[in-house]
């Protein structure tokens, strides 16, 4: 089995524009996170927002139900019926807001970010 450093650095060397994508995407496995981050510089890391609910709600489960779904709600905010959230509290929905206007693709001189 090919190490993960050694598959980054080969794909790379077949397609040398892979080493100026400018961000990637992991669920936090911290050898593929490690060997992205060697060999792909410029790009920023981004966690798949899942896999870390999912971390948190598995940090949680030691406290009542009740309580972890407040925390995570407070966190995350609540679903509601049409597939979207609904943060708890007026901060809340302006980090929440300014959050999605950061998220909004943008485009620049290397195309769509």
């Amino acid at each position: 089995m090919m190490p993960t450093t050694t598959l980054f650095s080969k794909l790379i060397s077949l397609n040398r524009g892979m080493a100026n994508v400018l961000a990637f995407g992991t669920d936090g496995e911290e050898t593929l996170f490690k060997a992205m981050e060697r060999n792909m510089y410029h790009a920023i890391h981004l966690r798949c927002f899942g896999h870390f609910r999912d971390n948190c709600k598995e940090k949680l489960r030691a406290l009542p139900r009740a309580v972890q779904n407040e925390f995570l709600d407070d966190i995350f905010g609540r679903r509601i019926d049409n597939g979207t959230m609904e943060a708890g509290s007026n901060d809340s929905r302006q980090h929440a807001a300014t959050y999605s206007d950061e998220c909004r693709p943008r485009k620049s001189s290397r195309g769509i970010l």
